[in-house]
């Protein structure tokens, strides 16, 4: 979901594949993108079983491939509303990298003012919360019409998804960026705005592990290993990459 990968772009090996520019900004991709958005086509065919289950196997396939689309449509404007965020409060984005399933977005310049980095992570949260709101009275319009109505749902829970994940305050996330340079910001101390991200980010493993616990006992099975999930790549991403960027 976007994430925030504000990472210096020196310290990264060159990427292989140049696939253009998004608006004005260099795309690039390593070869682990493939793997990453082939294990995404999967997970949206799962979700389209789950979602239509008395489809045929086919049709579930097509609507798989609609998900993926969707969510990486989706993600592509998260990180386009980085690119406009950051160019607005003069800190520009050098180049997006596609890995892993992942969009991180690196920044030559990390010599920028806490307002400056703010604005850089501020961004794809709000593209995503417009296009989330703006599909919901699309999908409350079509929801009953056969084949639209399904193409209607899997637009608006790519956004909430892409929005979702980038509200973990854990260091790859937009919303762990927003934190730690406010409170660096309003105290001078990066430090601190470090230790506000980890506290936040544990206590958000914390409530994602009770809510698993509770969802289980009700036997929402589904429910709780989405659940689960967030709390096991939140962990990761706090304890395990703490920042950097999978190779």
């Amino acid at each position: 979901m976007q994430h925030n990968h504000v990472m210096s772009a020196e310290m990264l090996p060159p990427p292989e594949m140049n696939l253009g520019k998004l608006d004005q900004t260099q795309v690039l991709a390593r070869p682990g993108a493939i793997p990453g958005l082939f294990a995404t086509f999967i997970a949206a065919c799962g979700v389209a079983r789950l979602q239509r289950p008395n489809w045929s196997l086919p049709a579930q396939l097509m609507l798989g491939s609609a998900w993926f689309a969707a969510f990486e449509g989706a993600y592509v404007l998260h990180t386009l509303g980085h690119i406009r965020s950051a160019r607005q409060v003069n800190a520009p984005m050098d180049r997006v990298l596609f890995l892993w399933g992942f969009q991180a977005n690196l920044y030559k310049n990390q010599d920028v003012t806490p307002r400056q980095h703010i604005g850089r992570a501020a961004g794809g949260p709000l593209a995503s919360t417009l296009f989330t709101v703006t599909a919901l009275p699309m999908y409350a319009l079509l929801s009953r019409v056969p084949v639209i109505g399904a193409l209607a749902e899997a637009w608006l829970l790519s956004n909430s998804v892409v929005l979702i994940g980038s509200l973990i305050p854990t260091p790859h996330f937009d919303v762990a960026s927003i934190l730690r340079w406010s409170v660096a910001g309003r105290t001078g101390e990066e430090a601190l705005g470090d230790e506000a991200v980890q506290q936040a980010g544990s206590l958000t493993i914390g409530i994602l592990l009770i809510a698993t616990f509770f969802l289980l006992l009700r036997g929402k099975w589904r429910a709780s290993l989405l659940t689960l999930i967030g709390a096991v790549a939140a962990a990761g991403d706090l304890f395990g990459l703490k920042g950097g960027l999978p190779g």
